[in-house]
């Protein structure tokens, strides 16, 4: 008798989770599927998956009571991947990684908290690195290094809390603008030189 209570409690449990939970699909107009998304307590839990009309992936996210958590995966029409993210309820965190559709990397960002922080990387289709900078809490920081597609370098700055100067070459090598950065926004003046490293054009930015 006792087995036989236990049985008809676990069975009514099941049926209260089941309840509880269940996947909710759409469909585009011509019918082809759109979204699988799973509800668990009318709250977003486990892993969603969206669909072009193609019927190729378009983006798969893994969730946590209604929060993202794990990874999330953006796709190309043709199947390849467009980008890679990992929350932690709700904040992003660690490696942002984002491709051409060939597959080649097009930019590295790091996260912290919801925040850009550390080392990010932008590559130019050929796998060249184009701009290598930092941030902290989603401020400029440090050196930052922007390259043509043949790997000269094309300006830098050094920046402390988003406060700098970024500097902008021509292809002598020669200064040919100044550009000055509060709170990461262009702030203060704009110098344009001329290959005498003369001063021939000043602008002076407020931020909004």
């Amino acid at each position: 008798m006792r087995k036989y209570k236990i049985y008809i409690v676990c069975i009514v449990l099941t049926c209260l989770l089941s309840a509880c939970c269940k996947v909710q699909k759409t469909y585009y107009p011509k019918g082809m599927l759109e979204s699988e998304v799973p509800y668990c307590r009318q709250k977003i839990h486990g892993t969603a998956v969206w669909y072009y009309d193609n019927g190729k992936k378009r983006m798969e996210a893994t969730y946590e009571k209604g929060l993202l958590h794990g990874a999330m995966i953006r796709y190309y029409r043709n199947g390849a991947i467009e980008s890679l993210d990992t929350f932690l309820f709700g904040k992003q965190n660690g490696k942002s990684l984002a491709y051409y559709t060939d597959g080649n990397l097009k930019e590295v960002y790091q996260y912290k908290d919801g925040m850009r922080h550390g080392q990010f990387i932008l590559y130019y289709e050929n796998q060249q690195e184009q701009l290598i900078g930092y941030y902290d809490n989603e401020q400029y920081d440090s050196l930052w290094r922007y390259f043509d597609a043949q790997g000269y370098t094309v300006g830098e700055g050094f920046f402390k809390n988003g406060k700098g100067i970024l500097k902008r070459y021509d292809a002598n090598g020669k200064l040919a603008q100044t550009i000055e950065f509060e709170n990461s926004k262009r702030s203060g003046k704009e110098n344009y030189y001329d290959a005498e490293g003369n001063v021939v054009k000043s602008l002076e930015y407020k931020p909004l």
